[in-house]
């Protein structure tokens, strides 16, 4: 299999995943195959669940940026002490931006958004638990990515009610988001996934319009692409006219086989750069080539974007958002 040769070389993925769950060689067959230069890898430290990832964040950051130096930036993640959750305290979260800083990660990832999440972190978003983070965050102008909410009809299907019955509503997650960014309006921040909002084009250009560190990345699952395909010329428009907010980024992790990494990335390229409609190169990796969107729709739509858009979103705003180098590691 040949890696992806596209309109755009030295491409920087905003969002893949290392677990350390198969050998890096793995992680790298995957990020080759996708002809990726430079990536963000989104990992934890002191997760709330027991991932078996968490302790190995550092290890993570030493093994990449001493073995592949200026190629990965590196994120990590906050660790939340059971008893300080109940207590609804978080003056120990603040704390730990300055320490992600000093050991030479680039920012912080956080599924806290996630309604997976809600029972081991009850609290909304914009609970005072959360707000020593927050300044802390937008002081040190710490990169975030987050994942928020999930696609709306993760709350509609019978297969995914059991699984978020306990889950406040889509937009309860959206409004949590709104309000802290209210408050915290230089917040340096990045929704994963297209921020699930696809189906809301012009909330999220009030929202682009408003917070001006306010990013989205394509990491998949391809749910936005199926509803951004319904009007090709506005969405086109859309993205030349936030070129600089949208960030490439594929999902691609180690766990991935080389099939799907290449499908991943295949797709969303595709999408950015393809003229007219095309068959999802993911649906195919997943041997459902009748696979179709929460809105019905199968055949997708290339958005065919100029090429000074396409350098921005596939490499630029990276740069723009992290540095044009990853931070360097700490002398020890």
């Amino acid at each position: 299999m040949d890696p992806i040769c596209w309109k755009v070389n030295s491409v920087i993925d905003a969002h893949t995943h290392y677990r350390g769950r198969e050998p890096m060689a793995h992680y790298f067959e995957n990020f080759a195959i996708a002809n990726h230069a430079r990536g963000v890898i989104l990992t934890w430290r002191g997760n709330v669940v027991e991932t078996g990832e968490g302790d190995s964040a550092y290890r993570f950051l030493r093994e990449f940026k001493e073995g592949h130096p200026g190629r990965f930036y590196i994120f990590g993640g906050l660790a939340h002490d059971p008893r300080q959750v109940a207590k609804g305290d978080g003056r120990n979260l603040a704390p730990q931006v300055a320490d992600l800083i000093a050991h030479g990660f680039d920012g912080i990832k956080m599924m806290e958004g996630s309604p997976y999440f809600k029972k081991e972190l009850p609290h909304p978003l914009d609970h005072e638990y959360y707000w020593p983070f927050w300044d802390a965050a937008e002081a040190l102008a710490m990169p975030i990515t987050m994942h928020l909410a999930n696609p709306m009809d993760c709350w509609w299907t019978d297969a995914q009610r059991e699984v978020y019955r306990d889950a406040e509503p889509q937009e309860e997650y959206f409004r949590q988001a709104e309000a802290v960014l209210a408050a915290h309006p230089r917040l340096r921040i990045t929704f994963a996934h297209f921020m699930f909002l696809a189906p809301q084009l012009d909330r999220l250009d009030r929202l682009f319009s408003t917070y001006p560190e306010l990013r989205v990345d394509l990491a998949m699952g391809q749910e936005f692409v199926y509803y951004l395909s319904d009007d090709v010329g506005r969405s086109r428009n859309f993205f030349i006219k936030w070129a600089d907010r949208i960030l490439y980024g594929t999902d691609v992790s180690d766990t991935n086989s080389v099939r799907l990494a290449r499908a991943k990335a295949d797709t969303v390229r595709a999408f950015l750069e393809d003229d007219g409609p095309f068959a999802s190169p993911y649906a195919l990796a997943l041997d459902k080539p009748e696979m179709k969107g929460s809105n019905d729709r199968s055949e997708l739509q290339g958005l065919h974007l100029p090429i000074e858009t396409l350098q921005k979103i596939l490499r630029g705003n990276v740069e723009t958002w992290l540095g044009a180098t990853p931070r360097p590691l700490p002398i020890l």
